[in-house]
């Protein structure tokens, strides 16, 4: 439509699409555009309303132009698209977020997700256990012998269709032609699985195993190492309304507890773990001493299941105020609760003993 500079019609739709659409854009921030029929509705709204009811001094009479149908209508489609902008911002609200408020959080996620040098420790130490050592090359990627890992971790390769990776670089960009294999990488996934699945049913515990007991020089005291995993529930209601769907999330992680000959109880953290699993056996422990070594830390779960479970809810509580902190850095609204998954799993049982009888 071609609009007139004197036409008093053409001036009047315009002014009302115009201060709609500013009043929009100033509530919400961004321009949200009119419905396609706004100008023909708008058009017959002026024209019934306006031009055919003057008042008595021959003037239009823009009163009657908001009671008309086609503006009510008009106005509702124009209101509802508004309101779905308005839902698309706060589900994408994430502009509000600052770096420095959420920094701690991504450090934390970071540090549990690993480098990538914790990959090559993993993949490295899981392959010598498997029969199958990585030959590191001078380029400094490594050559990964497929062919003597255990045929049905073979097997899990090929159908994955991983059959082909015979250079493998953990750090990117690759040397050579390697694959870059990184924490989420389908093979270390299928390692991973392997282990904890030979962990879990015993097969072989020669190769790795939930429980173990050595003799080596790196404690200076007995130390009982318990590997837990916590598991927290985070619940979530988006609105303080009783009526409001619940959404849960589950929180997990692993943790490292070790107990020394004093009793005292220390909280590891991951350079504490990676130094007690790299510790060395320096003499062969007799079966017998290894089963009473092991019986012993066994029997001391009992006594630390308090323990546990308040280390179980200080986690949860973490996990909580980080979940909150978020929350509020992006502004979001809600309301949040969490609840520790009693009892704690005990996934693993260690005891490392110093190579020193008269310490024992």
């Amino acid at each position: 439509m071609l609009y007139g500079e004197d036409n008093p019609i053409d001036g009047a739709v315009l002014q009302v699409i115009l201060r709609k659409a500013k009043a929009i854009s100033e509530a919400l921030g961004v321009s949200v555009p009119a419905p396609d029929e706004a100008e023909g509705r708008y058009m017959q709204a002026i024209v019934n309303t306006v031009l055919l009811r003057k008042d008595g001094y021959g003037q239009y009479n823009m009163e009657l132009f908001a009671e008309d149908e086609n503006v009510k209508a008009l106005d509702a489609q124009w209101e509802s698209v508004r309101e779905k902008a308005k839902r698309n911002r706060t589900i994408f609200a994430q502009n509000r977020l600052k770096p420095e408020e959420v920094m701690p959080e991504w450090e934390k996620a970071f540090a549990v997700l690993g480098t990538n040098d914790d990959v090559e420790r993993f993949v490295t130490n899981a392959c010598q256990a498997l029969g199958a050592p990585l030959a590191k090359q001078k380029q400094g990627f490594y050559r990964l012998p497929l062919q003597h890992l255990p045929i049905a971790l073979k097997e899990r390769l090929t159908v994955a269709g991983l059959a082909h990776i015979h250079a493998v670089d953990f750090h990117y960009p690759t040397r050579g032609r390697s694959e870059f294999v990184h924490r989420t990488h389908p093979l270390v996934s299928h390692i991973a699985d392997y282990l904890t699945e030979m962990a879990m049913t015993g097969q072989d515990t020669s190769t790795i195993a939930r429980a173990g007991a050595i003799y080596t020089k790196d404690v200076d005291k007995k130390t009982m190492v318990y590997l837990l995993r916590l598991r927290s529930r985070l619940s979530i209601k988006r609105t303080r309304s009783d009526a409001s769907p619940t959404s849960e999330l589950l929180a997990e992680e692993a943790l490292a507890l070790a107990v020394d000959s004093n009793g005292n109880q220390t909280l590891l953290d991951k350079a504490d773990v990676v130094k007690l699993m790299q510790a060395k056996p320096s003499k062969n422990f007799a079966p017998e001493a290894r089963l009473r070594e092991l019986n012993s830390a066994i029997d001391k779960l009992g006594s630390l299941t308090e323990h546990f479970e308040a280390l179980a809810q200080t986690r949860a509580e973490s996990v909580l105020a980080d979940h909150r902190r978020i929350r509020e850095a992006s502004e979001a609204k809600g309301t949040y609760s969490v609840q520790p998954q009693l009892p704690v799993d005990v996934m693993g049982v260690y005891a490392l003993v110093p190579d020193a009888s008269g310490l024992l």
